[in-house]
């Protein structure tokens, strides 16, 4: 299976909650997604979307596993 990378921002990243999620997967560094903004809409988790002038504060990981995108997703 070819290498995957997964942007992750939230709880995904290491200091938060959620990050048991991400055993398995290998952090490559932080990283700014740009293009995208974070939307609150009140259900208690961001929305992200695009926006030209926006920016997002992440991690990124590489996964070798693809099952590992099926527990990521059910989860988000």
């Amino acid at each position: 299976m070819k290498d995957i990378y997964l942007f992750v921002y939230g709880t995904l990243k290491m200091a938060g909650s959620n990050h048991s999620f991400m055993m398995g997967s290998t952090y490559i560094k932080d990283y700014v997604l740009k293009g995208f903004k974070l939307h609150d809409f009140g259900y208690g988790f961001p929305y992200m979307k695009r926006h030209k002038a926006g920016k997002v504060y992440g991690e990124l990981y590489k996964i070798s596993d693809s099952s590992f995108l099926y527990d990521i997703d059910r989860l988000e």
